[in-house]
């Protein structure tokens, strides 16, 4: 989940790609009452200890903010780990 304050009309997209670059699925999302998001159900990586790349896209009203992507990884406990961020 994210979560930001002052995110009126503000719209998410999220997709999930693969070690490979391989799309594995997508989603939307917009902000709650108190500017907090969640997109449950994206699919993640079964291989290289789960690496999953998250494709986060986002409009603030006609604007749309440059995309964000995060890298993830399963732990030593199995749980999916921000291990990186970048904008390309």
């Amino acid at each position: 989940c994210l979560s930001y304050v002052g995110t009126e009309g503000t719209r998410y997209a999220l997709t999930t790609f693969d070690f490979d670059g391989r799309l594995l699925g997508s989603g939307a999302a917009m902000p709650g009452r108190h500017g907090r998001v969640c997109a449950p159900g994206l699919s993640s990586s079964h291989g290289h200890a789960g690496y999953t790349i998250v494709r986060l896209s986002a409009r603030r009203g006609s604007h749309a903010v440059p995309d964000l992507y995060a890298h993830l990884a399963r732990d030593r406990s199995g749980a999916l780990s921000v291990i990186g961020i970048d904008r390309r």
